[in-house]
């Protein structure tokens, strides 16, 4: 059996409890994505592949009606971390796209996160993305990338979980 993903869509969420894996249960819910069984895929965007908008795209899971507990593939950029009484930090999560301008060559997707603002992690895994086209020796098509973020800060005696995905739909 051949998967290759036909469509994309791109999501993020934050998550916070008291509890590691509630919070995880928190940010997939923010996501729109609670209702699939998440497999983690690594970096190829095929050439064909379109992207939908985030409402569309879980509408076309049906994870949220008749297929509850889809197999579903993403990439995934997510941060858990527990907040320390005396300082706060910012994580960020996320997750981008780029494509080459040649239309039959796969492109990328490309996960980046850390203690750093959104603004910073959305630069850097879009940045990344197209690195990995251009180290192939292919252009990138400066209208075909994208990217998205979820970043938070910690508060003191709770878990915080930032997921952001690319969720793939065969």
């Amino acid at each position: 059996m051949v998967i290759v993903p036909k469509k994309f869509f791109l999501t993020s969420g934050v998550g916070r409890s008291e509890d590691q894996l509630f919070s995880f249960e928190l940010a997939l819910r923010d996501a729109g994505v609670e209702g699939a069984n998440i497999v983690p895929v690594t970096s190829i965007c095929p050439p064909d592949c379109v992207e939908l908008k985030r409402d569309e795209g879980i509408n076309e899971l049906g994870i949220c009606g008749k297929h509850q507990g889809r197999i579903v593939f993403a990439v995934k950029s997510q941060v858990d971390i527990f907040g320390a009484a005396k300082r706060s930090v910012v994580v960020s999560s996320s997750v981008a796209y780029a494509r080459p301008t040649d239309k039959n060559s796969f492109g990328y997707f490309t996960e980046y996160h850390g203690r750093k603002n959104a603004f910073t992690m959305q630069e850097k895994s879009v940045h990344y993305a197209k690195k990995m086209i251009e180290s192939r020796g292919l252009s990138v098509d400066e209208d075909n990338f994208g990217a998205i973020t979820a970043s938070a800060k910690t508060a003191s005696g709770e878990w915080l979980v930032v997921v952001a995905l690319a969720v793939l739909i065969d």
